[in-house]
């Protein structure tokens, strides 16, 4: 009797043990999935409302020397295309939605109007070119002038992505004002040659002495 009491004993000693080792279980499962939860409802959130985050990229710009378009009116035209890069460091799908226009050369009036914008998206740490396309117009004496003289105009441009957020900093979060220089090659002269007697289809004829009476 003595040693089926100590079995016993020893069998009901175990029971708490074993309800131990699965309430500690339990808290590491629950602890897991509260973890789980908490990120799956910060990205539900981001994605849901979050916004984009597109950056410039630096590179070298190539000159830009648009050929002129004039009309009836004498009014010139300058068509420019534009590579920029972008890269997206958001989890949130962006893309450029609008661009503006600033002279920062004051001393020349122009009009600015926006042609096309590529607004392909942009995922997650996607790098790539965007293509904008815009046109300048510039009255008859500005255009004359600027040309004759063989001068610049620097142009500031201002980007806003899909949710109408303005593009100030780059891939290193530091501030990147983006602007573009637009050069104009001075025109030819024109020399004005007086054409020869030859070049006319005349004969050169030779003056004779005049007889004195």
């Amino acid at each position: 009797m003595g040693k089926g009491r100590q079995r016993n004993r020893n069998r009901g000693s175990q029971h708490p043990r074993r309800s131990v080792i699965t309430n500690r279980a339990i808290g590491k499962w629950t602890l897991v999935l509260s973890v789980l939860t908490f990120f799956a409802a910060i990205v539900f959130y981001y994605l849901a409302y979050g916004n984009p985050d597109l950056r410039f990229v630096h590179r070298p710009q190539t000159e830009l020397q648009p050929p002129r378009i004039t009309d009836s009116a004498g009014q010139c035209f300058h068509y420019i295309t534009l590579q920029k890069p972008f890269k997206n460091l958001s989890f949130k799908t962006g893309f450029i939605k609008d661009v503006q226009f600033s002279p920062i050369t004051t001393d020349v009036f122009a009009e600015f109007k926006l042609i096309s914008i590529d607004r392909t998206p942009l995922r997650w740490n996607q790098q790539r070119d965007v293509e904008i396309k815009f046109s300048m117009a510039l009255p008859p004496s500005d255009c004359e002038r600027i040309e004759s003289q063989g001068k610049s105009f620097k142009l500031g441009l201002f980007f806003y992505d899909n949710v109408g957020n303005q593009l100030t900093q780059d891939v290193d979060d530091k501030p990147f004002p983006y602007s573009v220089e637009i050069k104009f090659p001075p025109r030819p002269a024109v020399l004005n040659i007086a054409p020869n007697d030859s070049d006319l289809g005349l004969e050169e004829v030779t003056p004779s002495p005049q007889r004195t009476r």
